[in-house]
């Protein structure tokens, strides 16, 4: 019996372009989960590229706004978001529909790739 690769059941790069510090939402999917067209079908995992950018950026997933601010508010286990350091790339392996992307100090494009397992 073969392996499934998960890196073959990539659906591939999507590049969004972002403004300086305003959060941007973008929907990754655009196929409902069921016939009554209440919830989206999420991807198993995404990767985010900032490996061409020098600063940090920080990424949402799940409806959160992405905040330059992780440490303030009330504590949530529902809401997911992260830092990224500049010049790395994250694989985030949990469920996603949308992304928020906040680049605070320049406009620049994010790469984002999306996995199925």
């Amino acid at each position: 019996m073969a392996r499934t690769d998960l890196w073959s059941k990539s659906k591939g790069t999507l590049t969004f372009a972002t403004l300086v510090g305003t959060p941007r939402r973008f929907r990754l999917t655009n196929q409902k989960s069921d016939g009554s067209g209440n919830t989206w079908r999420p991807w198993d995992s995404v990767a985010v590229d900032a490996q061409h950018i020098s600063a940090a950026i920080y990424v949402a997933f799940g409806g959160t706004e992405a905040s330059a601010t992780l440490a303030s508010g009330v504590q949530d286990d529902l809401v997911t978001s992260f830092r990224i350091q500049g010049r790395t790339r994250e694989l985030f392996a949990m469920s996603a529909t949308s992304i928020s992307i906040l680049t605070p100090t320049a406009a620049t494009n994010v790469f984002v790739e999306l996995f199925k397992y």
